[in-house]
């Protein structure tokens, strides 16, 4: 393998090799958006790592001994890809990287470790689901964990103290002159950024990045690249613009991209050289980052520096992580280089390679921006204001396919598709999506076809149809047609459902963060733990069950003659290669682990339990309401005083916000009632408040259908009206109805819990309740 900077050199195998000549397996690796279910991300990650690296260990171990069933291939990391929540989660795990390795110079060793209760089996006692037993989960990558788990919440009790924090804070209210990450000078004019607290997430990271000492010279990864290609997506609201000719003098039509892509390559903190053609021959060589660069304090100036590199990543990252309208917008100060210019004199640029087929032979220019004639060099500034990068691509696999795509022959533009055989595959992407459930066609009734016609709620659905159009990749639509695949892998949640341990549960319903949107991971830590500890399983099973190669393939090394590899090529010639995934022996994992010799412990290869589905309590919910109430009166104030025209008028819009009592209630208690409704509505549903989730499920579905009629109910009218919208079909299918005796029992210990509030005019004859929080 050769150096990055130079042509890449195609060799007649069809598989790389590192520099002590083991064959290599090469990953691009994506994250997708996932809003506070970064958690389940940061888990898969941190067992990932961990696993590679041991791999690669077992490989080194036994390279001179013939003999072993060892491994003989090593597993290699090339590229990186992130949007959203899944972008933060790079600089995160980079940051981490390099704080593993100067606290331990050998192997990735899981230093760090929380209790955490382990979900009842499908044959548990009574006893057993009783008291559970507490497990242990082992991580290595301090900084991604701490920031994903413990620092980005809602709501919640600063360790070691007693002052809170969260998104519900006020601190960029009460301190209009505090700066976010990026933000090159306090505004002119004070102004409201987001409904939330954006300031929470640069106090909830600045933690994780501080203080992270630059490594010494020799201390690398062998299961990273030297040059590793990390891509961060935001979405740019100022955007590029790109010129398209027409024939006729002076003829152009011109178009803005609002997808812009940071491309970041790390240098040196892996050991294996492996070039990309596809970025050669864009000449895009990506922004440079050292890990061996410092501050005066020996640190890596993920934030020390604002000139920095690093601190360009660290920007990028939580840009890619602006929520819109939730989080503040971010400055990001690029140039006309990183977004894709060539410079002139050195012919290269640090950005802007698009993920296109060229044809071979591509004589024509390569697009490039148009900046017109505001900027005169290629590094000139051309900031940009970024939101989520989620917006426009959530799932840039494309970009981590291209990264690790060989070319042709040296020098040729066009690219081989990476091998999908299981025999022939030495590439893949793995993606970890928490939420890779998507669209799901629905016909078109007359009776949908009249409601969606409607003004209101026509304009309402014209955002969500821009932004899946946006995320629409067609160019990738003929890579997806084949079921069986090698080549690309999906890491995505699944577990057992906690109510039914004959029913699995996969994507969003298998995670604590997987509801409102995403946001509910912030509610409760205990639902963003045990999304990491979920994540670390599912990630120990994929590399077990899933991320397998034939045992024919060439880049095992198992030789012509290896019984396994001739039986696998033997069915395959007699056309039964479906065959072949059936018998454990006609396959291999790509990622193999070694248990400890003796029989010791080893959080690797031992099980991880799958944890207990978490709860939190009423009260933490009523805390949460209270600050909310708090927060949004905070930035209502700030709108008017900004908006209002002296003293009147401001008075005149507190009391439109507030309302009148007995008068008309204004929209703050609309606003209020209507996100409580939909919170304690969703968490029933999903058994995730105390008291609630020990109701039965059909209790559980005719509560949360309370919550959602927002009336004084008796039982008996609640389980009549969802017969009434069964049979109109107007109930979610899988809801269930229960018997009204169950659901009077309930509704009698929530008032006795003081959550159900039964009216005054039902205290003789037939009760009447209204749920609570408190």
């Amino acid at each position: 393998m050769t150096d990055s900077t130079s042509e890449p050199d195609v060799s007649s195998e069809p598989f790389e090799r590192d520099k002590d000549g083991h064959p290599v397996f090469v990953i691009g690796l994506t994250m997708a958006g996932a809003v506070s279910a970064g958690a389940y991300t940061a888990g898969v990650l941190d067992y990932l790592f961990r696993a590679v690296d041991a791999h690669n260990d077992l490989v080194e171990k036994h390279r001179d001994d013939g003999s072993s069933a060892a491994p003989r291939h090593k597993v290699v990391i090339k590229s990186m890809t992130g949007a959203s929540a899944g972008g933060m989660c790079i600089g995160l795990a980079i940051a981490s990287l390099i704080k593993a390795r100067m606290d331990n110079p050998g192997r990735l060793q899981a230093g760090y470790s929380f209790p955490y209760k382990t979900a009842p089996t499908e044959t548990a006692g009574a006893a057993e689901r009783a008291s559970q037993q507490p497990a242990k989960c082992h991580y290595v990558l301090a900084p991604i964990f701490d920031a994903w788990v413990k620092n980005i919440t809602l709501w919640e009790q600063k360790a070691g103290s007693q002052t809170f924090e969260g998104f519900l804070g006020t601190v960029d209210l009460d301190d209009p002159d505090k700066l976010l990450i990026g933000q090159p000078a306090k505004p002119e004019t004070p102004y409201v950024r987001s409904v939330l607290d954006s300031t929470h997430i640069d106090e909830a990271a600045s933690p994780c990045l501080d203080g992270i000492n630059a490594l010494a010279d020799g201390m690398r990864y062998d299961f990273l690249a030297a040059d590793l290609d990390i891509f961060i997506t935001n979405t740019s609201l100022n955007g590029v613009v790109y010129e398209v000719q027409f024939s006729g003098k002076n003829d152009s039509y011109w178009m803005q991209k609002h997808d812009a892509v940071r491309h970041f390559r790390i240098q040196d903190l892996g050991t294996t050289a492996f070039p990309s053609p596809w970025l050669i021959r864009w000449r895009d060589k990506g922004i440079t980052l050292d890990p061996r660069e410092r501050d005066p304090a020996g640190h890596v100036p993920f934030l020390s520096d604002k000139k920095s590199s690093w601190y360009a990543l660290t920007v990028s990252s939580i840009a890619s992580g602006a929520f819109p309208l939730g989080l503040a917008p971010r400055y990001v100060d690029a140039t006309a280089l990183q977004l894709g210019s060539l410079d002139p004199d050195k012919r290269y640029s640090e950005g802007g390679a698009l993920p296109l087929e060229l044809p071979e032979p591509f004589l024509s220019p390569l697009p490039r921006p148009n900046f017109g004639n505001e900027t005169k060099k290629a590094d000139d500034k051309t900031p940009y204001i970024s939101v989520d990068g989620g917006v426009i691509n959530n799932e840039p696999f494309e970009l981590a396919r291209f990264a690790i795509r060989r070319s042709a022959k040296s020098g040729e533009a066009r690219l081989l598709d990476n091998p999908r055989e299981g025999d022939r595959a030495d590439r893949a992407v793995i993606m970890i999506d928490p939420f890779p459930e998507g669209a799901h066609y629905q016909p078109m009734t007359e009776k949908a076809a009249e409601k969606l016609s409607s003004l209101l709620i026509s304009v309402g659905r014209l955002l969500p149809t821009l932004i899946s159009q946006a995320r629409f990749k067609q160019s990738e639509l003929l890579n997806a047609q084949e079921d069986s695949v090698y080549s690309r892998f999906l890491i995505a949640p699944s577990r057992k459902d906690p109510r039914d341990n004959n029913k699995n549960l996969r994507g969003a319903d298998a995670i604590a963060c997987g509801t409102l949107s995403g946001f509910s991971g912030f509610f409760d830590e205990s639902f963003r733990a045990h999304d990491f500890v979920l994540g670390q399983r599912n990630c120990q099973r994929f590399l077990e069950k899933a991320f397998l190669l034939d045992a024919d393939n060439p880049v095992l090394q198992l030789g012509n003659d290896h019984p396994d590899a001739a039986e696998a090529r033997a069915k395959r010639k007699d056309g039964k290669t479906h065959l072949i995934r059936t018998q454990d022996n006609l396959t291999r994992r790509i990622v193999n682990l070694a248990p400890v010799a003796g029989g010791g412990q080893d959080p690797l290869v031992d099980p991880i339990h799958e944890p207990l589905w978490p709860v939190m309590s009423p009260a933490a919910l009523m805390r949460l309401k209270k600050q909310a109430e708090i927060r949004f009166d905070k930035v209502a104030g700030h709108l008017v005083n900004l908006r209002a025209a002296g003293w009147v008028q401001r008075l005149f819009f507190r009391i439109l916000w507030n309302g009148l009592p007995w008068f008309f209630a204004g929209p703050r208690k609309w606003l209020m009632e209507a996100v409580s409704r939909i919170v304690l509505q969703t968490f029933t549903e999903r058994a995730q408040i105390q008291i609630y989730a020990s109701f039965a499920d059909d209790v559980r579905d005719a509560l949360a259908y309370m919550f959602a009629k927002s009336e004084a109910l008796s039982a008996a009218s609640v389980i009549k009206a969802m017969k009434e919208d069964k049979e109109n079909e107007a109930l979610a299918k899988g809801v269930r109805i229960p018997a009204v005796a169950d659901l009077e029992k309930a509704l009698k210990k929530l008032e006795q819990d003081g959550l159900a509030k039964r009216t005054f005019l039902s205290l003789y004859g037939v009760p009447k309740y209204t749920l609570k929080l408190g």
